[in-house]
Protein backbone atom coordinates (compact mmCIF):
# COMPACT_ATOMS: atom_id res chain seq x y z
CA UNK A 1 0.00 0.00 0.00
CA UNK A 2 2.51 2.41 1.05
CA UNK A 3 5.03 1.65 -2.25
CA UNK A 4 1.48 2.30 -4.28
CA UNK A 5 1.21 5.76 -2.78
CA UNK A 6 4.88 6.27 -3.56
CA UNK A 7 4.05 5.52 -7.41
CA UNK A 8 1.23 8.19 -7.15
CA UNK A 9 3.12 10.87 -5.50
CA UNK A 10 5.51 10.28 -8.26
CA UNK A 11 3.45 10.26 -10.92
CA UNK A 12 1.43 13.60 -10.04
CA UNK A 13 4.81 15.41 -9.43
CA UNK A 14 5.78 14.36 -13.03
CA UNK A 15 2.61 15.31 -14.32
CA UNK A 16 2.82 18.51 -12.66
CA UNK A 17 6.29 19.13 -13.59
CA UNK A 18 5.08 18.50 -17.63
CA UNK A 19 2.34 20.94 -17.22
CA UNK A 20 4.48 23.62 -16.01
CA UNK A 21 7.15 22.58 -18.62
CA UNK A 22 4.63 23.48 -21.10
CA UNK A 23 3.25 26.60 -19.80
CA UNK A 24 6.71 27.97 -19.73
CA UNK A 25 7.63 26.76 -23.00
CA UNK A 26 8.98 29.74 -25.64
CA UNK A 27 5.93 29.34 -27.54
CA UNK A 28 3.71 30.66 -24.89
CA UNK A 29 5.57 34.13 -24.86
CA UNK A 30 4.15 34.99 -28.19
CA UNK A 31 0.52 34.27 -27.11
CA UNK A 32 -0.83 37.37 -26.73
CA UNK A 33 -2.31 37.75 -22.76
CA UNK A 34 -5.81 38.08 -22.29
CA UNK A 35 -8.00 39.02 -19.32
CA UNK A 36 -10.14 36.75 -18.32
CA UNK A 37 -13.15 37.33 -15.42
CA UNK A 38 -13.03 33.62 -14.80
CA UNK A 39 -12.12 32.78 -11.11
CA UNK A 40 -9.85 29.86 -9.62
CA UNK A 41 -12.09 27.04 -7.89
CA UNK A 42 -13.13 28.57 -4.20
CA UNK A 43 -11.73 26.90 -1.59
CA UNK A 44 -13.00 26.22 1.40
CA UNK A 45 -11.99 28.84 4.30
CA UNK A 46 -9.72 26.82 7.05
CA UNK A 47 -11.48 27.10 10.13
CA UNK A 48 -10.00 30.45 12.17
CA UNK A 49 -8.12 29.76 15.78
CA UNK A 50 -7.43 32.37 18.35
CA UNK A 51 -4.59 34.22 17.86
CA UNK A 52 -1.84 32.50 20.32
CA UNK A 53 -3.09 28.48 19.77
CA UNK A 54 -0.45 27.62 17.90
CA UNK A 55 2.77 28.20 19.76
CA UNK A 56 5.81 25.93 18.73
CA UNK A 57 7.72 26.98 22.21
CA UNK A 58 5.00 26.18 24.53
CA UNK A 59 4.77 22.72 22.32
CA UNK A 60 8.75 21.83 23.27
CA UNK A 61 8.00 22.65 26.93
CA UNK A 62 5.32 20.56 26.99
CA UNK A 63 6.73 17.81 25.50
CA UNK A 64 10.02 17.65 27.33
CA UNK A 65 7.92 17.50 30.40
CA UNK A 66 5.68 14.50 28.92
CA UNK A 67 9.11 12.29 28.63
CA UNK A 68 10.15 13.65 32.24
CA UNK A 69 6.68 12.43 33.65
CA UNK A 70 6.43 9.27 31.71
CA UNK A 71 10.37 8.56 32.28
CA UNK A 72 9.14 8.97 35.98
CA UNK A 73 6.46 6.63 36.00
CA UNK A 74 3.37 9.23 35.92
CA UNK A 75 2.33 7.96 32.30
CA UNK A 76 -1.34 10.01 33.27
CA UNK A 77 0.25 13.41 33.54
CA UNK A 78 2.90 12.77 30.02
CA UNK A 79 -0.39 11.85 28.23
CA UNK A 80 -2.04 14.83 29.45
CA UNK A 81 1.25 16.89 28.72
CA UNK A 82 1.48 15.47 25.62
CA UNK A 83 -2.13 16.26 24.43
CA UNK A 84 -1.78 19.84 25.37
CA UNK A 85 1.56 19.88 23.10
CA UNK A 86 -0.30 18.43 20.10
CA UNK A 87 -2.61 20.86 20.79
CA UNK A 88 -0.19 24.02 20.47
CA UNK A 89 1.79 22.65 17.31
CA UNK A 90 -0.49 19.46 16.07
CA UNK A 91 2.05 19.11 12.74
CA UNK A 92 5.24 17.88 15.59
CA UNK A 93 5.21 13.95 14.82
CA UNK A 94 7.70 13.66 17.69
CA UNK A 95 4.52 15.03 19.89
CA UNK A 96 2.43 11.97 18.33
CA UNK A 97 5.03 9.85 19.10
CA UNK A 98 5.09 10.82 22.94
CA UNK A 99 1.42 10.52 23.43
CA UNK A 100 1.46 7.31 21.45
CA UNK A 101 4.05 6.16 23.97
CA UNK A 102 2.09 7.40 27.20
CA UNK A 103 -1.29 5.80 25.59
CA UNK A 104 0.64 2.39 25.43
CA UNK A 105 2.29 2.56 28.57
CA UNK A 106 -1.52 3.03 30.03
CA UNK A 107 -3.32 0.34 28.05
CA UNK A 108 -5.24 2.71 26.37
CA UNK A 109 -5.52 1.13 22.71
CA UNK A 110 -7.76 3.58 21.12
CA UNK A 111 -5.31 6.45 21.93
CA UNK A 112 -2.78 4.24 20.41
CA UNK A 113 -5.03 3.95 17.35
CA UNK A 114 -5.49 7.48 17.29
CA UNK A 115 -2.06 8.13 17.87
CA UNK A 116 -0.82 6.18 14.82
CA UNK A 117 -3.32 7.23 12.69
CA UNK A 118 -2.95 10.92 12.88
CA UNK A 119 1.30 10.26 13.17
CA UNK A 120 0.83 8.85 10.00
CA UNK A 121 -0.55 11.31 8.15
CA UNK A 122 1.31 13.91 9.12
CA UNK A 123 4.72 12.39 8.31
CA UNK A 124 3.30 11.88 4.84
CA UNK A 125 2.42 15.42 4.39
CA UNK A 126 5.12 17.37 6.27
CA UNK A 127 7.48 16.68 3.12
CA UNK A 128 4.42 18.87 0.64
CA UNK A 129 4.26 21.96 0.38
CA UNK A 130 1.56 23.33 3.30
CA UNK A 131 -1.46 23.82 0.88
CA UNK A 132 -1.48 20.28 0.31
CA UNK A 133 -1.87 19.49 3.72
CA UNK A 134 -4.56 22.34 4.31
CA UNK A 135 -6.70 20.41 1.19
CA UNK A 136 -6.23 16.89 2.96
CA UNK A 137 -6.52 17.66 6.52
CA UNK A 138 -9.77 19.33 5.03
CA UNK A 139 -10.70 16.21 3.41
CA UNK A 140 -10.36 14.66 7.09
CA UNK A 141 -12.57 17.01 9.22
CA UNK A 142 -15.42 17.26 6.56
CA UNK A 143 -15.69 13.31 7.13
CA UNK A 144 -18.93 12.85 9.50
CA UNK A 145 -19.03 10.50 12.46
CA UNK A 146 -18.93 6.94 11.99
CA UNK A 147 -17.40 6.35 8.86
CA UNK A 148 -15.15 4.15 8.34
CA UNK A 149 -11.66 4.39 6.03
CA UNK A 150 -9.69 1.24 5.50
CA UNK A 151 -9.44 0.53 9.29
CA UNK A 152 -10.15 3.28 10.73
CA UNK A 153 -13.43 5.05 11.70
CA UNK A 154 -13.76 8.86 12.26
CA UNK A 155 -14.83 9.67 15.51
CA UNK A 156 -15.91 13.27 16.65
CA UNK A 157 -12.16 13.57 18.47
CA UNK A 158 -10.56 12.30 15.04
CA UNK A 159 -12.77 14.71 13.13
CA UNK A 160 -12.20 17.78 15.55
CA UNK A 161 -8.50 17.13 15.13
CA UNK A 162 -8.84 16.82 11.36
CA UNK A 163 -9.96 20.42 11.59
CA UNK A 164 -7.00 21.62 14.48
CA UNK A 165 -4.67 20.34 11.56
CA UNK A 166 -6.51 22.14 8.54
CA UNK A 167 -5.98 25.36 10.80
CA UNK A 168 -3.06 25.06 11.75
CA UNK A 169 -0.86 24.32 7.87
CA UNK A 170 -3.52 27.25 6.43
CA UNK A 171 -1.39 29.17 9.34
CA UNK A 172 2.00 28.18 8.55
CA UNK A 173 1.21 27.89 4.73
CA UNK A 174 3.42 31.22 3.88
CA UNK A 175 1.27 32.28 0.96
CA UNK A 176 -2.11 31.59 2.60
CA UNK A 177 -2.33 35.81 3.17
CA UNK A 178 -1.73 36.39 -0.45
CA UNK A 179 -4.32 33.87 -1.42
CA UNK A 180 -6.76 35.04 0.84
CA UNK A 181 -6.46 38.23 -0.35
CA UNK A 182 -7.18 37.07 -4.01
CA UNK A 183 -9.22 34.67 -3.35
CA UNK A 184 -12.18 37.19 -5.72
CA UNK A 185 -10.29 38.72 -8.22
CA UNK A 186 -10.07 38.11 -11.29
CA UNK A 187 -6.66 37.32 -13.58
CA UNK A 188 -4.80 36.91 -16.24
CA UNK A 189 -5.68 33.59 -17.55
CA UNK A 190 -2.98 32.18 -19.85
CA UNK A 191 -3.99 28.31 -19.63
CA UNK A 192 -7.51 27.33 -18.51
CA UNK A 193 -6.58 23.95 -19.63
CA UNK A 194 -3.68 23.97 -17.46
CA UNK A 195 -5.11 25.21 -14.02
CA UNK A 196 -7.94 22.91 -14.35
CA UNK A 197 -5.78 20.12 -14.87
CA UNK A 198 -3.23 20.95 -12.00
CA UNK A 199 -6.36 21.56 -10.01
CA UNK A 200 -7.72 18.16 -10.66
CA UNK A 201 -4.18 16.28 -9.86
CA UNK A 202 -4.50 17.95 -6.55
CA UNK A 203 -7.94 16.99 -5.88
CA UNK A 204 -8.15 13.19 -7.47
CA UNK A 205 -4.49 12.35 -6.49
CA UNK A 206 -3.16 14.37 -3.32
CA UNK A 207 -6.19 14.71 -1.40
CA UNK A 208 -6.65 10.96 -1.66
CA UNK A 209 -3.42 10.14 -0.77
CA UNK A 210 -3.34 11.99 2.13
CA UNK A 211 -6.53 10.64 3.43
CA UNK A 212 -5.37 7.08 2.68
CA UNK A 213 -1.80 7.06 3.18
CA UNK A 214 -0.40 4.41 5.50
CA UNK A 215 -3.87 3.39 6.86
CA UNK A 216 -3.54 -0.34 6.69
CA UNK A 217 -0.46 0.30 9.38
CA UNK A 218 -3.60 2.10 11.93
CA UNK A 219 -5.32 -1.57 11.75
Amino acid sequence: MAMNWCKRAVTLATALAFLTACADSPDDTKKPRRESKRQSPMAVPAPVMPAGTFDRAKEQAELSAARSARAAGDNTRARALADAAIAHWPGDEAAWDEYKADCQALNDDPGVHYASFFHDKIDYVNPLPPRAAVLGFQNIAEEEVGTSDAGYTYDQRSIDMGRRLWAFYNTVDPITPQREAQATDSFVDDSPLLDMTVFGLITAGVLTAIKSAANTSTK
